[in-house]
């Protein structure tokens, strides 16, 4: 019974890493004999260490394996009582054995006080112990996988941001250009209606000036008459004739009248045809110059209908371009939040953290398993548990990354995903 129970003993300590330290140390332990090592059986109750939960998980597993109500099967070969040193362990001297051990041993010992008090055949408990750690390498084997493929999504979700944060970059910086360059023609639109504005202002008041003269030489008038020219009229009528008093007197100066008013006519119609011809000139100007300014103010509409259309073009395009912009910056934030997922399990991948998803955690529980089923083994094959065993069983371990395969972070890949023209945060 000594020896099976420092079979069990030994395999926990290694379970629970106690034996497998580097110097490979020898701890005492609290007590030796069974009255003086008491603790209940079951798990204990109270807070359970973080370090706790993989093998608290393990024991449930076993105790509920192991009351299960059909039989566990095990080799034949390996369940024959008459060939092992002993078969019969005391509950209360294992717990007692393991009770002041820190860490994971109270829980590992609460699992194998199960696991002897619900059978007498210590072999066939041990068969059933190496069975449920091959399920735990399993476990091991998939929570691997899983690692690997949790954060090949991480990667696969970091392109696929980064995709998108480059294409939303792309459209965004496009539809900046394209609103520049908008935003360049508006300005020379504008310059030019400026100066479009400025000549129809001028020729505005070219025509004023051009068609006041002319409407001020419209009315022709002549007043250039020299009434101390008229002849003066005088008659003795003495002389006359009662019938035609005046008569000749009268014609004569009919005649010298008529004279002097031909002179006036001539001098009038003179001057009215240079006058006439001085207004045709001013017309022509007022008619030159309202030409013009008609020709400016249908130019400067032209140019102002253009710069409006332009103005409401620039408005949408810098609508576009700010809803762009955003568009692009919410991706980036997007990627931001998967670049920080991924370091974040990268880091629990390469901590050595109690983390689910250490894989220096996961190699370590790896050794231990293969250590505890070699161990185990040893036992019920009737070999000594000694240093020689020990060795032998760590050097059998088989290499993780042989069998597994090493976790790939992708660190490459995801530099070049977080760097240059892919956008870093």
């Amino acid at each position: 019974m000594e020896h099976a129970g420092k079979v069990i003993l030994l395999s926990v300590m290694i379970l629970s890493g106690q034996a497998l330290g580097s110097n490979d140390e020898q701890r005492e332990l609290p007590c030796t004999d069974a009255q003086d090592c008491v603790v209940p059986l079951g798990i204990p109750s109270g807070p359970v260490e973080a370090r706790d939960h993989a093998l608290l998980t393990k024991a449930l597993r076993v105790s509920k394996v192991l009351h299960a109500t059909d039989p566990v099967e095990v080799e034949p070969s390996r369940t024959d009582v008459s060939k092992t040193k002993s078969a019969n362990i005391s509950p209360s001297r294992i717990s007692g054995m393991l009770s002041g051990m820190p860490g994971n041993s109270k829980v590992v010992a609460a699992m194998m006080s199960t696991m002897a008090a619900v059978t007498p055949e210590v072999n066939q408990t041990v068969w059933a112990m190496v069975k449920m750690l091959a399920g735990f390498q399993d476990d091991v084997e998939a929570q691997h996988k899983m690692t690997q493929a949790d954060l090949d999504e991480k990667v696969a979700s970091l392109q696929n941001a980064t995709s998108v944060v480059v294409e939303k970059f792309i459209a965004s910086r496009a539809a900046d250009k394209e609103w520049g360059e908008c935003a360049r023609d508006l300005e020379e639109d504008e310059a030019q209606l400026k100066q479009c504005m400025e000549q129809k202002d001028r020729l505005q008041r070219v025509e004023d000036h051009a068609c006041r003269k002319q409407q001020s030489a419209a009315l022709y008038s002549y007043s250039d008459f020299h009434m101390d020219e008229m002849p003066e009229f005088s008659c003795d009528f003495r002389t006359t004739s009662p019938n035609d008093p005046c008569a000749l007197r009268l014609q004569a100066w009919q005649d010298e009248a008529t004279q002097l008013l031909g002179k006036i006519f001539n001098r009038m119609q003179t001057n009215m045809t240079a006058e006439y011809s001085a207004f045709r000139e001013l017309n022509t100007s007022c008619s030159d110059a309202t030409a013009d300014l008609d020709r400016q103010v249908e130019l400067c509409d032209g140019l102002k209908g253009r710069a409006e259309q332009t103005s409401s073009d620039c408005s949408f395009l810098k609508e576009r371009r700010d809803i762009q912009i955003c568009i692009f910056g919410f991706s980036l934030q997007d990627k931001c939040k998967r670049q920080r997922s991924y370091k974040s399990r990268a880091n629990e991948v390469m901590s050595e953290s109690n983390s689910m998803w250490s894989d220096i955690e996961r190699r370590r529980e790896w050794h231990n398993l293969h250590v505890v089923m070699c161990m185990l083994q040893h036992h019920v094959q009737n070999n000594d548990l000694d240093d020689e065993a020990m060795k032998t069983c760590k050097a059998g371990v088989p290499d993780f990354d042989m069998q597994l395969g090493p976790i790939d972070l992708r660190s490459d890949e995801v530099r070049n995903l977080t760097a240059g023209e892919s956008f870093s945060c």
